[in-house]
């Protein structure tokens, strides 16, 4: 490599994904390991074939990877794989070997992280240093220790070749540096990128946590310390409503998490950001973290005065509460009244959201009608105070009102057209426009174009990453249309496609509901015992609250005794789920359950009662505009003995 004659310059590359899981399996023996281990290693190795083997050894031999049954699986968690000490001591000993300008750069590019620019590292290094800091930095590359960044060659951007020399270089340095330069990173970044702050705040915000962190470690906490925490926790605050606004939850609650940890009890500005995230903590189903930070807050709000406070944090209590109990009149009437409230002190964003949950409340107690209605004001309240993802998000829950409760279908597909202008620059409300709309119009047998509706609100939710609504809602939709289309097939592929995806995401709640579609789809193809045991699972998954699971579950139960011939069961369960439904106006519910029944009384040998369940359900039927099933039930009042046998 240095010029001679018959030689050649190779620079090793690291491993892909596959080739790091082939070295594994070769290394192994050919034997089988659970491919999440295997990504896990690779991961953690970066595709250098030395850390590979290192680590892998390091695991068999801490017995945290044991070969069972002619394969291997882990016997403890490998979330976070520690670094052997074999390539510890490796990468302390080529640190070891560098000159002292060199161990220093590469000590402030740690500071930095895996990325940086050299104008970051000069700025860290001490003032003799910094004209040699770009000097030493392609010394660095020449020794593979970093690299040019990927569209940056002959510009200012390295990168780290491999974490694990990054953290090497970081852990030799002492707390009270770490400290020194995370904070005078942090400033140099506000300086230098102040017309883009937006997109460094979190970076800005991460470095200032880091400096004040490692302050509190060396002594207690002093003035410097306190002030870092403050500037952080603006900066993360910042950030975190961006994140709220945006529809980023994870991000929100992670973000405003760390800001309020950074803030003192009694900082008012704490409190004022609890209730957006105790609201992102419920969205993530995290409700013994909401129920944490509600409870301080809450308190100090009702001493403090603060009545819009006390107002906006009880309203996320009460929503706490209706994902543990049913959602009762006093909560709907609780929150008419801290409604009242907010619109006298002019607080739109908290009415907004108070409307948007008053909407939902009231769409869980099967007052759909209503509930449209009051999601129509929520979304009104939401698009005036500028808070576009709370308006998206009072046009899903309002549009599911629309699709399940009375409005007739082509009446709800008229609303829907009179929404495309608002939904154009609200792609999650949009996608859920498409959802809706595709269903509707396939109760008008339009199948053809319902599934292209579909499948342009599945690209659009992919590329938002909407995971539960494209896992989930997605795939109901499309049993839905199949259910309607008569393709039993396509329709049970879609239902089980969902329940597999919601048990892998470990979501028990909505799969209540969806694994009792399963559970129909496969009774009406015969398969009894297979439909029995979904059936049974949805009983077992279904709350007590939750209407929808309790009244899916008693039919698709209902169906199976039919068809073993247990009538007066089958009947008993029919009347039940029908009398549930009935508390609601939720229209295709209530007709499709009439003509389970029907079909329980024929098969039961009660052609007389049949029909007039048939009749039942084909008038609420029509009122929906279900012409499909409709259609359907008058062919089915034509044939009265059908059901027999």
């Amino acid at each position: 490599g240095g010029g001679k004659l018959n030689a050649t310059s190779l620079l090793l590359e690291p491993l892909g994904p596959e080739e790091s899981s082939r070295l594994i399996a070769n290394l192994l023996g050919g034997s089988e390991i659970p491919e999440q281990v295997a990504a896990r290693i690779a991961e953690a190795a970066e595709g250098n074939p030395l850390f590979v083997e290192e680590m892998l050894a390091m695991l068999i031999d801490e017995g945290l990877l044991a070969r069972r049954d002619g394969g291997w699986e882990p016997t403890g968690d490998l979330t976070a794989i520690a670094v052997p000490p074999t390539i510890h001591a490796l990468l302390a000993a080529r640190l070891d070997r560098l000159s002292e300008g060199e161990r220093t750069v590469l000590e402030r590019a740690a500071v930095a992280g895996k990325e940086f620019s050299g104008a970051a590292v000069a700025e860290l290094c001490p003032q003799p240093l910094r004209p040699a800091a770009g000097r030493h930095l392609m010394s660095l590359v020449r020794k593979e220790l970093l690299a040019v960044r990927p569209g940056e060659q002959g510009g200012d951007g390295f990168r780290f070749r491999h974490l694990l020399i990054r953290d090497a270089a970081y852990e030799g340095l002492p707390k009270r540096s770490r400290a020194e330069l995370h904070e005078r990173f942090a400033d140099w970044l506000e300086l230098s990128s102040e017309a883009r702050m937006r997109e460094y705040e979190e970076i800005v915000a991460y470095h200032l946590e880091e400096a004040h962190r490692y302050r509190t470690e060396l002594g207690p906490a002093d003035q410097a310390a306190a002030t870092l925490a403050r500037r952080a926790a603006e900066r993360l605050s910042s950030a975190g409503r961006r994140a709220v606004a945006r529809g980023d939850t994870p991000a929100a609650a992670a973000l405003l998490g760390r800001a309020v940890a950074l803030m003192p009890e009694e900082d008012p500005a704490r409190d004022a950001l609890s209730p957006d995230l105790a609201a992102a903590l419920l969205e993530l189903g995290e409700l013994d973290r909401a129920a944490e930070v509600l409870e301080g807050a809450g308190a100090r709000a009702g001493a403090s005065g603060d009545r819009v406070l006390a107002a906006r944090l009880r309203i996320e209590q009460l929503y706490l509460d209706s994902r543990r109990n049913q959602a009762t009149d006093a909560f709907v009437d609780e929150l008419r009244g801290l409604i009242g409230l907010l619109e006298r002190e002019g607080s739109e964003r908290a009415t907004a959201r108070a409307r948007l949950l008053l909407g939902v409340f009231l769409f869980w107690q099967g007052r759909a009608a209503e509930a449209v209605a009051t999601l129509e004001r929520a979304a009104d309240l939401a698009g005036s105070a500028g808070e576009g993802q709370m308006e998206s998000e009072a046009i899903v829950w309002l549009t599911v009102a629309l699709e399940i409760g009375p409005t007739p279908a082509a009446e709800g597909l008229r609303y829907l057209e009179g929404l495309d202008e608002r939904t154009a620059a609200l792609r999650r409300g949009r996608a859920q426009v498409d959802l809706v709309a595709a269903y509707l119009l396939a109760l008008g047998g339009e199948f053809d174009e319902a599934r292209q509706r579909v499948e342009r609100a599945r690209v659009v939710l992919q590329d938002l990453g909407e995971r539960l609504a494209l896992l989930a809602w997605v795939p109901t939709h499309r049993y839905m249309i199949e259910s309607l289309a008569g393709d039993l097939g396509a329709a049970e592929m879609a239902a089980r496609e969902c329940c597999e995806a919601l048990e892998g995401m470990g979501e028990v709640a909505y799969l209540a509901s969806r694994i009792s579609n399963l559970a129909h789809a496969v009774q009406l193809q015969g398969r009894t015992g297979e439909a029995e045991a979904l059936a049974e699972r949805g009983r077992l998954l279904a709350q007590p609250n939750d209407v929808d699971a309790q009244i899916l579950w008693r039919e698709a139960l209902a169906r199976v005794r039919a068809a073993r011939g247990s009538f007066d069961e089958a009947e008993t369960l029919a009347r039940e789920a029908i009398a549930l439904a009935d508390r609601t106006d939720y229209m295709d519910h209530r007709a499709d359950l009439r003509a389970d029944l029907g079909e329980v009384l024929s098969l039961a040998g009660q052609p007389d009662e049949a029909a007039a369940a048939f009749r039942e359900a084909l008038d609420l039927f029509e009122a929906k505009g279900n012409v499909v099933s409709a259609g359907r039930m008058r062919e089915r009042l034509a044939r009265p003995e059908a059901g027999r046998g």
